[in-house]
């Protein structure tokens, strides 16, 4: 897909000034939803030359991609996010140099997530981004609403900084890496390519098949939840049945290993209401009592010996269940684990990568297509991360 570069190319054309660097400024970002799913509102830009050492304004997207279009070498921080906000294609013949994947690269793999203020504090001390929009972002202050001016200037001095953090990158690279650490950089940032271009294409997925499967998982978890609650009210006789959580770890432990428990009921004050819609009637205060389960009566029996802070879960809840199950003892007390740890995965499932997956992706007709965003910076050991959502811990099955 994309074509093979050395370095040297790459360094020819710093050094003939054969490079460009670009930044972006949009609306502000939904941090619920992916940029690669859902790109901010594109307001304006600035474009730097190399061969000119001149910045422009740009405020049309069509201008932006036909600018970054004649240029092999383009340059910025962060850069899929930019890309992805002007609509750009990757040209197989560019090499993308993004300032945070290289100083990733340089310290070995130790700066997670740089930032362009860090860098600037490493390479250019005493260089600060505009202070007066960042504070207005920061304060919650939509682009939009920012004279353009002002931002303007903003988007500036963010692309000299990059500008002057790229010359000094490559130069650090080009005296201090080996031939082999400079292939394994341009293989990395042409990877940082590809990945932009999965997240801009995204991950089809039939839609009709997790609508269906959402159906039948909910049908499934109210069923198992019926049972649950009703085998957790044969115990917790003086509680509400409607105040019965399956989800509730120490009504849980309590039901399983005995224990005590808290009981919420209404007792009469001895007065009535005079006025208003409930005239006549007595009024009532909570009153909150706590109730004792022994573990002879507690679901396992009082065939374990547990102390309170007994665990509930996953690999607690197996240990006791391989207990009771080989002693042939409490069978009652294994279905009900075996129905509690379905109810939590499938509820786990349903509500991370169907329900999850389903609303963070883009649906068109019978498809929905999930835009992760890949993380290249993220972790110490140099491996590949991906955020909303997380299509790397999908289950097999």
């Amino acid at each position: 897909m994309y074509t093979s570069i050395d370095f040297e190319k790459v360094f020819d054309m710093y050094q003939k000034k054969q490079f460009c660097v670009f930044d972006t400024e949009t609306d502000l970002i939904d941090k619920t939803k992916s940029v690669m799913a859902h790109p901010p509102e594109f307001i304006l830009g600035v474009f730097y030359k190399g061969r000119t050492g001149q910045t422009a304004l740009v405020e049309s997207l069509a201008s932006f991609n036909s600018l970054i279009n004649s240029y092999n070498l383009v340059v910025g921080h962060n850069l899929p996010f930019d890309l992805r906000v002007i609509g750009a294609e990757i040209n197989k013949d560019t090499v993308y140099w993004d300032t945070a994947v290289v100083e990733y690269e340089i310290t070995g793999q130790h700066h997670t997530y740089p930032t362009l203020q860090s860098l600037a504090d490493k390479y250019l001390p005493g260089r600060v981004k505009e202070e007066v929009v960042s504070e207005m972002i920061k304060a919650g202050v939509s682009p939009k609403d920012i004279s353009k001016e002002l931002l303007e200037t903003y988007c500036k001095v963010d692309v000299e900084i990059t500008s002057d953090i790229f010359k000094k990158q490559i130069e650090y690279v080009a005296s201090h890496f080996t031939k082999k650490q400079l292939n394994l950089l341009l293989q990395r940032l042409k990877f940082r390519a590809v990945t932009y271009t999965m997240s801009v294409e995204g991950l089809a997925l039939d839609g009709n098949m997790l609508d269906g499967a959402i159906n039948a998982m909910k049908d499934e978890l109210e069923n198992l939840e019926v049972w649950l609650k009703g085998t957790m009210y044969l115990y917790l006789v003086h509680m509400k049945y409607e105040d019965i959580n399956v989800n509730s770890l120490d009504q849980i432990r309590t039901v399983i290993f005995g224990g005590t428990y808290k009981v919420i009921r209404d007792e009469p004050t001895g007065e009535y209401y005079k006025t208003g819609v409930r005239a006549g009637q007595p009024k009532t205060k909570k009153v909150t009592e706590t109730v004792e389960l022994t573990s002879a009566n507690s679901l396992s029996a009082g065939f374990l010996h547990t102390p309170k802070t007994a665990k509930v879960d996953e690999p607690g809840l197996l240990a006791v269940r391989n207990v009771l199950d080989k002693a042939r003892r409490a069978k009652v007390c294994v279905e009900f684990i075996d129905n509690l740890l379905e109810y939590r995965n499938i509820n786990k499932n349903l509500s991370t990568y169907f329900e999850g997956y389903r609303n963070v992706g883009n649906r068109i007709g019978d498809t929905v297509y999930v835009h992760t965003e890949y993380k290249h910076t993220g972790t110490p050991t140099g491996r590949i991360s991906s955020t909303k959502p997380n299509v790397q811990n999908l289950k097999s099955g």
